[in-house]
């Protein structure tokens, strides 16, 4: 990024990319501290990027920030509910909401389409093969967690979320995958218009 006020800011972002993995990896939570304050400050940076165009923001629009925070969230929570009303089990974790709100507010309404596919991606290449290992060989599962990001236990009669039980924690490949959109953005978008079969915005083709 160079000298520029959008060079320590996407620091500060990745550095809380960087607990959010290590944190959901060992207890599988999300930090509310971080992901809370992550999705008003990225908001608010927004509205920083469309006044003060020389600090290189990727997002320059509170409009779309906020459809960021909206895609973001709503794609994991209705992810959540189709497990739900398909599977009969928990699908993703509340945590995981707010995480990807987060990164949304960061990366706009495309960004956060884009992490999801790439966590989605990542997760399948790293978490198949380990929940095959569980499956034939066992192995100590991680601790219950109720799919809320708080820490806590299920109640009784509640499935367990554990490695054993085919659940993987999706923190941190969603921080990875926020953190190489936050490095790669124009690539990404032009890559993802031509999935979706559209021509990308002129603003990124020009890039």
């Amino acid at each position: 990024f160079g000298m520029v006020l959008a060079a320590p800011i996407y620091m500060a972002f990745g550095a809380a990319m960087v607990v959010v993995t290590f944190q959901d990896l060992a207890d599988w939570t999300i930090p509310d501290e971080i992901t809370k304050p992550g999705i008003f400050i990225g908001l608010g940076l927004s509205l920083l990027g469309m006044v003060y165009p020389q600090s290189k923001l990727l997002v320059d629009s509170p409009p779309d920030a906020f459809l960021g925070i909206l895609a973001g969230g709503g794609c994991i929570y209705a992810l959540d509910r189709l497990a739900v009303l398909l599977l009969k089990k928990p699908g993703m974790g509340f945590g995981d909401v707010k995480l990807l709100a987060m990164i949304g507010a960061f990366c706009g309404w495309q960004g956060a389409f884009i992490v999801l596919m790439g966590a989605a991606f990542l997760g399948s290449m790293a978490g198949v093969p380990m929940l095959l290992y569980f499956k034939y060989f066992g192995g100590a599962g991680a601790a219950p967690e109720d799919m809320a990001g708080d820490g806590e236990a299920p109640e009784e009669g509640h499935e367990e979320v554990t490695l054993e039980g085919h659940y993987l924690p999706f923190g941190p490949y969603l921080a990875i995958a926020g953190v190489l959109f936050i490095f790669f953005w124009p690539q990404l978008i032009v890559w993802y218009w031509s999935i979706v079969n559209a021509p990308p915005a002129p603003s990124v083709a020009g890039v």
